[in-house]
């Protein structure tokens, strides 16, 4: 009866229980073979130190955080897995492994990390810093590159670099002039008010220090907000590798961004209302301007949120950046001044004596273009570069990378290790003379792959332009005879544990009231015989006194130009000894000097004209012969041309009463200003024939 029964329930289900069973079966091995390659996968990670449970390798992190991971990859190998938490980290110091990541790996390393400070700080990670990569970071990045960091743009803010500069050298040398000879005076403040303003003024067009600023409480405020906001994106948060934590905020670290997101969003806020109402100002084109042409064509692409992101941006990777690495930079240099030495004396060779360095000169000054790679090797502005986040599976060198694991390259220990550089710690910039010493694995100031640095231009420009100033203009020495303190100090940049304190001597040249004492008096014979006080030694201080000195320095007495005029020199000085050896010759008679001094000055001068004009009449046409080497003192035009030489001189040198007592100007008593009038005419046509 049961056997009947049972009968046709198994041959009426028997086909779907088979197929659930196989079913069953084949998803069973499915997992198991995919649980072994996940098994197989983890055994083949990165070399791992001894870690703790929940905390992983957390406890071992210390303060500089790139020393300890040095110190981790001397022990165990240049590419280590480690734990912060729940979090996988690769930690890599090696060249080559880079390249793996950055050329084979490229776009699976083209993500950052998602950590809080992404979310509240950077507008739910939709900034350039902290957006996934994809559509819209590209198009972040192509925002970036060709409207706000492009060659041309760099070139139109130019004149801003320029004067906060200027700006800077004054405000030295008006501290450095306080006391009698030199004064000591601290960098970082003043280093770091050039680099805001200078990104400042770059986005919304004013300055926030020093001259011209509108508001001194908001400037300050704004300031002080960003500086903050640099210290907590440096900062760790425990709820981003123990998200348990997150319940908690124990150290207040979340309710801090918080109240710091609502106070620069309102002051970005503001900077971009401020402009909407001065849209049609002629004034020189913003950043922000420029972002809000593109938003009236793209509203949904570029939103309030995304412009205040790049500006926050802008602000937190440019201003600390080049500030830090120039106050490296002079701390080094006062450390070894030979090399300050070498630097000054390239800047004298090639932009001479008179006149200010200008950032069209920096390719002219390779010196000190190795100095700063030095010092961006010795102290980079990130030690550690920003962290990635891979976004898939890969293979790095022999092990296996999870997808999830931030990624930690460790710049510091790369630029110091001494299987790349030879005698890695020491400050020698003569080690960059050489073609692609750094290489692009070897030297990463400014980070790798997708995720460099936009603003390396930018910062490059800052920092060349602002050292090769301070060496220009100062004497700089060591407050005491201890060398300056070299120790990093806490920071995402790694800026110096102590600020840099300098004596900055102002060369003997100049003094308190340089510029109030560089006007000529304005005398009769300054009117007659300089064109109307026009002439370089005659005319006042100002612009057309500046391009005439220029000219000068530049045109006529550079190194360059007397170096053409040796074989002139050296020509009139053996015929003057030739003349004096054919007169002493008999007897040792008494020689006359004051006459052939004159002529060897005068000729020297005459000959060098014909080539600072090469169109003009040559000396042979103001001369009469051609033979005799003292042919054109013996021309009776070039006599004149002398005597007439020769008497504007000494009416240069006269008093004329009456610019001591003007109303004697009227009458002439002694024909003075007659005969000046007689000069200036002889004088001109003479000078005209020339």
């Amino acid at each position: 009866m049961t056997k009947e029964l049972d009968f046709p329930f198994w041959a009426m289900y028997r086909e779907t229980v088979l197929y659930l069973a196989s079913t069953f079966f084949f998803v069973f091995l499915l997992y198991t073979k995919f649980v072994t390659l996940k098994k197989r996968w983890h055994r083949n990670l990165p070399p791992r130190p001894p870690s703790l449970p929940i905390l992983g390798h957390l406890h071992l992190m210390k303060e500089p955080l790139h020393r300890t991971l040095q110190n981790l990859s001397i022990q165990y190998g240049p590419i280590l897995s480690l734990s912060f938490g729940s979090r996988n980290v690769l930690l890599i110091s090696s060249p080559s492994l880079l390249e793996e990541c950055f050329k084979k790996n490229d776009i699976v390393f083209a993500n950052r990390p998602r950590l809080l400070v992404g979310k509240l700080l950077n507008y739910n990670y939709t900034t350039i810093g902290a957006a996934p990569y994809g559509p819209h970071w590209r198009n972040l990045r192509r925002v970036a590159s060709l409207e706000i960091l492009s060659t041309n743009r760099l070139s139109m803010f130019l004149n801003i670099r320029q004067e906060e500069v200027k700006f800077l050298v004054r405000n030295l040398f008006e501290a450095s002039s306080s006391g009698r000879f030199s004064s000591e005076v601290e960098m970082r403040s003043r280093l770091s008010e050039l680099s805001f303003n200078v990104i400042i003024r770059m986005i919304a067009g004013k300055r926030y220090f020093g001259e011209e600023v509108e508001d001194l409480e908001e400037a300050k405020r704004f300031h002080d907000v960003i500086r903050e906001i640099s210290e907590v994106h440096g900062a760790s948060y425990p709820g981003d590798f123990l998200p348990i934590l997150q319940w908690f905020d124990f150290l207040g670290l979340k309710k801090k961004m918080l109240k710091l997101q609502e106070t620069s969003d309102a002051f970005m806020q503001g900077l971009i209302e401020e402009h909407r109402k001065r849209k049609e100002e002629g004034r020189t084109k913003t950043m922000i301007d420029t972002m809000l042409s593109l938003q009236e064509s793209e509203p949904g692409s570029y939103s309030d949120e995304i412009i205040k992101g790049l500006i926050l941006t802008m602000l937190l990777a440019g201003t600390d950046t080049a500030a830090v690495t120039i106050e490296w930079a002079m701390s080094l240099l006062l450390n070894h001044p030979k090399v300050l030495e070498k630097a000054k004396a390239e800047i004298e060779n090639c932009i001479g004596p008179y006149q200010l360095v200008d950032e069209s000169d920096l390719h002219k000054l390779p010196y000190l273009q190795n100095i700063t790679d030095e010092t961006l090797r010795l102290y980079p502005p990130a030690p550690l570069l920003v962290p990635y986040e891979s976004s898939d599976n890969c293979v790095i060198g022999p092990y296996c990378v999870p997808r999830g694991t931030m990624l930690l390259v460790n710049a510091w220990a790369i630029h110091r290790d001494p299987k790349l550089w030879e005698d890695p710690t020491s400050f020698r910039p003569e080690r960059f003379e050489g073609s692609d010493v750094g290489g692009a694995y070897k030297l990463m100031p400014f980070g790798l792959g997708r995720r460099a640095c936009p603003g390396s231009g930018l910062a490059s420009r800052v920092v060349g332009l602002t050292l090769a100033s301070l060496i220009q203009c100062f004497e700089w020495e060591r407050t005491g005879k201890e060398e300056v303190d070299m120790n990093e100090g806490v920071g995402i940049t790694m800026p110096k544990a102590i600020p840099l304190k300098a004596i900055a001597a102002s060369p003997k040249s100049f003094n308190k009231n340089d510029i109030l004492f560089a006007n000529r008096p304005q005398i009769l014979v300054s009117k007659h015989q300089n064109y109307n006080s026009t002439t370089i030694g005659a005319s006042n201080y100002g612009h057309h006194w500046r391009n005439l000195r220029r000219l000068a320095a530049l045109e006529i007495f550079s190194t360059n130009r007397l170096n053409m005029f040796l074989s002139i020199r050296q020509e009139k000085v053996r015929h003057l000894l030739k003349n004096l050896f054919g007169i002493s010759h008999n007897n040792f008679p008494k020689v006359e000097m004051k006459s052939r001094i004159s002529e060897l000055f005068f000729n020297i001068i005459m000959r060098m004209k014909r080539y600072i004009r090469p169109g003009s009449i040559s000396y042979q046409k103001l001369t009469s012969y051609h033979i005799s080497q003292y042919r054109y003192i013996s021309s009776n035009k070039a006599r004149r041309f002398r005597d007439t030489v020769k008497e504007v001189f000494e009416a240069s040198g006269a008093l004329e009463p009456s610019d001591f007592l003007p109303f004697l100007r009227w009458i002439d008593f002694q024909g003075w200003e007659k005969r000046l009038i007689a000069l200036y005419i002889k004088g001109g046509m003479n000078c005209c024939r020339v």
